[in-house]
Parts: C-alpha cells; sequence; structure tokens
C-alpha cells in the first residue's frame, strides 16, 4: 500500500494564535504558510471527549462527529482544506494513499485553555471525508517533529513489535500488567492476521532488551513503566532516563540519550 504524505505543523504565532504551515503535500505549489485556523478548538469540548459519561454503553457516534468537525475547523482554513481535498484526489487518481501527519509544535500556551497537544486530532472528521483518522486511504497521526530526520524504511507485514514493560522496586508501581494487556488486545485482530507481531521482553533488564535489539528481529520497541532525570552513573549532570529493572528488580536507569542498544 503506497502513500503520499500531506504534513501540516500547528504551533503558536508569536501572538499566542495557532498559525498553520503545509511543510509536504503530493502537489508542492500548494505548501508554505496558510494563516491561522478557522476556529479554536474549545474547553467545553476537550471535557466533553474526555468524560466517560458522553460515551456511554453504545457510544455516541453523532457527538463524536461532533466534536470531530470542530477539531477539523480548528486545524484547517479555507487553504488548508483546499490544499487537503486536492491532494487527496490526486493521490486517489494516482492509486496511491494520503497521509495526513499533524506537527504540532507547542509553546503549551493554551487557546481558552486548551492546549495544541490536547486537541483530539485523532477524532477529526468532515461531512465530506468522514472520519479521516481510522480510513486506510486518509490515516491522520501526530507527531512532534516538524520534519522527518530520516527516510521511513519500507517494510513487508508482519510488523515486530518488542513490548518492554518495566516496574522496578522502590519506585511507584506501574499497571504494567494491565497495560500491556491493553496494547495486546488493541492489536489482537492484526495480530490475528498476522499483520503485527507482538513479543513482551522478559525479564525487562538491559541485559534482555540488548539481547533482542542485537537481533535485528524488531522494527519497533513500545516502552510502558516510568522515566525519571537525575544523576546515572559518575556523571553528575541530571540526564532523563528509563527505568528499567536490574536482576535484582530494583532500578536500572537507562540513559536517554545513547541510543540503544548500550
Amino acid at each position: 500500500m503506497s502513500y503520499d504524505e500531506f504534513r501540516v505543523q500547528i504551533t503558536p504565532d508569536i501572538t499566542g494564535h495557532l498559525a498553520l504551515q503545509i511543510l509536504e503535500t503530493p502537489i508542492a505549489g500548494t505548501a508554505g504558510p496558510k494563516g491561522s485556523p478557522d476556529a479554536t478548538f474549545s474547553k467545553t469540548d476537550l471535557d466533553a471527549i474526555r468524560s466517560k459519561v458522553t460515551f456511554g454503553v453504545g457510544g455516541n457516534l453523532g457527538e463524536l462527529q461532533r466534536i470531530g468537525e470542530a477539531v477539523y475547523k480548528s486545524v484547517t482554513n479555507a487553504d488548508v482544506k483546499a490544499a487537503l481535498n486536492a491532494a487527496i484526489a490526486l493521490s486517489a487518481t494516482n492509486q496511491r494513499n494520503l497521509r495526513i501527519v499533524f506537527s504540532t509544535i507547542s509553546l503549551e500556551t493554551p487557546q481558552l485553555g486548551v492546549r495544541v497537544s490536547e486537541i483530539p486530532l485523532e477524532t477529526i472528521f468532515s461531512p465530506a471525508g468522514g472520519f479521516y483518522a481510522y480510513a486506510l486511504q486518509t490515516p491522520a497521526s501526530r507527531t512532534l517533529v516538524a520534519k522527518p530526520d530520516r527516510p521511513t524504511i519500507p517494510l513487508a507485514p508482519p510488523l515486530k513489535l518488542l513490548l518492554v514493560a518495566a516496574s522496578p522496586a522502590g519506585w511507584p508501581p506501574a499497571n504494567i500488567n494491565t497495560e500491556a494487556n491493553t496494547i495486546k488486545e488493541a492489536l489482537r485482530e492484526l495480530d490475528t492476521n498476522r499483520m503485527v507481531v507482538i513479543d513482551q521482553c522478559i525479564p525487562p533488564t538491559r541485559g534482555e532488551l540488548n539481547r533482542r535489539l542485537r537481533s535485528g528481529a524488531y522494527h519497533a520497541v513500545h516502552f510502558v513503566g516510568h522515566g525519571g532525570v537525575g544523576q546515572i552513573g559518575g556523571d553528575p549532570t541530571p540526564r532523563a532516563f528509563l527505568c528499567l529493572q536490574a536482576e535484582d528488580g530494583g532500578l536500572d536507569p537507562l540513559d536517554a540519550l545513547p541510543s540503544i542498544p548500550c
């Protein structure tokens, strides 16, 4: 399945209002700064989508569509909509799909109580396009990076995922079993159809993680657990780290700066 990419950057301008810029599109002439969105996503809608009451037994498709359309208006305007629709049409003509990527570069300055990072982009919906994110023709995702720092790597299914779930002694307990099972259940259909293969790193130690990664068998790693900032080894400079488990079950901080394996 081949994809073109439509990448939109959303970031506050110097006044604190959001600004849109198309960074990548199959129609090069439509890229560039596009001004402000048509609307601001409201705190009321953010609270609604976070509430279990909104989506009780049986769901609430109409409300999800309404919130999704509010998201659509909050990250587009006439120019962006026209460029997106043209890109979708061109990709379809070329028998390709279009990946929609939102680069949310945020100063974390809320607009009416909502930060850029809190806008539920995964619900984006329009009456003409439907729910974009779940459709194979227009999958939507988000990233913190303005542009990819390396080319994508083509691969044939299955996607091989290594799940690392760690809860070292002496740290607040992480509900790793529940979260690991939730991930496996969410991907169960893909796993059954051999589109995704999930292996779990047991035990979640540095040695076992290194052994797994050096095998070259995996495409992605998903970490479940805690992180922290502190001194690692003899370096007095505080550094970010992931909380792996030592052989005795205690903390083994994995420095976030070096590449894995380490």
